[in-house]
């Protein structure tokens, strides 16, 4: 039970840094940024779609 607070925190710190990826793009693999395109609600949609896909069953 002791690592249920530390996976929440890894969780919520995954989501923060997938948000930024989707925001700020990784031009050198070809995907673009999305801050301005999408907006902030938009973008966590995307996030919530990818993470939903990377679940294990």
């Amino acid at each position: 039970m002791n690592q249920m607070p530390f996976l929440r925190n890894l969780n919520a710190r995954m989501d923060r840094i997938l948000i930024q990826i989707i925001q700020r793009g990784v031009t050198d693999k070809g995907m673009p940024a999305w801050e301005g395109a999408l907006s902030p609600s938009d973008i966590g949609k995307m996030a919530d779609f990818i993470l939903s896909k990377t679940e294990k069953n």
